[in-house]
């Protein structure tokens, strides 16, 4: 009883409360050094893109910034890692853990704030930051197309079907069809509208089914392929309706390019995930990345957390040996090591040798227990 009570006093609401403190102030720092980093990065990308091209220095600033809260969500990993790396070196280094220790506190009593901490910053990333990101970047997507004209947008609407445009040199093509198969490569109930640049109505093909034919017989560098029409009407200003038996409409599309045109997984919050999802099921598109996508974007809390167990053991384990390079480069390429993982099994889980919800949890699970037995071995030593 009176160990309990010993133990109480000296492991207080002020202790938790400072170690916690320590702890979002070293990830805060951290995100904000990197942020800095990504901001340098980004802007000389962008400068190099739109070299050549009459952008304001507003839209500049816009295309920057719409993009960074994305760019932070990815980088937020990394950023729990390097901030406990940091936190804990310094309470290391100025013997605050060998006071706490000393006071009779175990190692998972005094790593039990930046743990909550670790959680509740997921948990905000998956819950605030993510909703935040998507509306942001679906602005950068918006902004970007109207600066770099030519590639393809697509809407997928309720009941599986889909509107697409598709922008030429000298006409705009929007492209209507109830049914998607072969992951795009066929379209069935066809109407595509021609306009002119200034809107002015140029004729309307209304087809039983197109097919992406990427094989250009005329081998025109600037196109990839052609779709190719089947029992079409044709419908022009001033002229009967024609019925001809196929029609080749260039396009620089392809498959890739088509499924890619719709809405990406990054500019849907976690709330919009699970309706899209079950409309492009709908549709007849592939969702494995979209999927995939909204498992990590719920394991942002484990994955916090299996970041945070990752890294703690290097540096608590310079109160009894030293080498704090060593130890501290051995930590970042766990995480790295981790990155490159998540990647991988990522990639068996698009292809469909793995289970996309195995593939989005597998590496935080592995990530985390290889963290718990680390702290473990280390106690012991």
């Amino acid at each position: 009883m009176r160990s309990s009570r010993s133990m109480r006093r000296y492991y207080s609401a002020t202790m938790f409360g400072y170690l916690a403190r320590q702890y979002v102030a070293a990830v805060f720092g951290t995100t904000v050094a990197l942020a800095a980093v990504l901001l340098a990065a980004e802007t000389i990308e962008t400068l190099r893109r739109i070299s050549g091209k009459a952008v304001s220095n507003p839209d500049l600033v816009k295309l920057i910034f719409f993009k960074m809260p994305d760019m932070l969500l990815q980088i937020a990993p990394f950023a729990v890692m390097l901030g406990t790396l940091f936190c804990l070196f310094r309470l290391n280094r100025n013997h605050e853990l060998a006071a706490i220790r000393a006071s009779g506190v175990s190692a998972w009593q005094f790593l039990l704030p930046p743990m909550v901490m670790c959680l509740l910053i997921g948990t905000f990333n998956m819950l605030v930051m993510n909703p935040f990101a998507a509306s942001t970047l679906k602005r950068y997507e918006r902004l970007n197309a109207d600066i770099f004209p030519g590639s393809a947008r697509g809407l997928v609407v309720e009941g599986g079907a889909i509107w697409l445009k598709q922008d030429e040199p000298t006409a705009d093509v929007i492209i209507y069809a109830d049914k998607v198969r072969e992951q795009g490569q066929q379209l069935d109930n066809v109407t595509v509208f021609k306009f002119t640049k200034d809107g002015g109505f140029i004729n309307l093909l209304a087809a039983d089914n197109m097919s992406l034919d990427e094989q250009n017989p005329n081998d025109d560098a600037e196109k990839n392929g052609d779709w190719v029409l089947k029992n079409v009407k044709v419908l022009s200003t001033h002229e009967p309706v024609q019925r001809v038996d196929s029609v080749r409409l260039p396009t620089t599309m392809t498959v890739e390019k088509l499924q890619s045109s719709f809405t990406s997984p990054n500019t849907l919050s976690i709330w919009q995930m699970p309706e899209f999802i079950q409309t492009l099921k709908e549709t007849g598109f592939p969702t494995a990345m979209h999927e995939l996508h909204w498992h990590r974007t719920l394991s942002m809390p484990a994955m916090a957390l299996a970041m945070f167990l990752l890294a703690a053991p290097f540096p608590l384990r310079l109160s009894r040996r030293g080498g704090i390079g060593r130890l501290m480069l051995v930590g970042l390429c766990s995480g790295f090591g981790f990155y490159l993982f998540s990647n991988i099994i990522g990639a068996y889980g698009l292809s469909g040798r793995l289970a996309i919800p195995l593939a989005a949890w597998t590496p935080t699970l592995i990530a985390a227990l290889t963290g718990v037995a680390l702290l473990l071995h280390f106690g012991e030593e």
